[in-house]
């Protein structure tokens, strides 16, 4: 499958994360919703220690 992180990253400058993972596909949050949760929580703690 071919990302699109190239036309992504062309047409807007305020990603703030993204994440490939090594299994899920375009269905992560159904078939390794243990990867989603690791990745939303790395998320969030990053930004919580940035505004501390």
């Amino acid at each position: 499958m071919k990302s699109i992180r190239t036309p992504a990253e062309r047409d807007r400058t305020d990603i703030a994360s993204w994440s490939r993972f090594d299994r899920g596909g375009h269905r992560t949050a159904h078939d390794a919703p243990d990867l989603l949760a690791a990745d939303i929580t790395r998320f969030f703690t990053g930004l919580a220690e940035g505004a501390a």
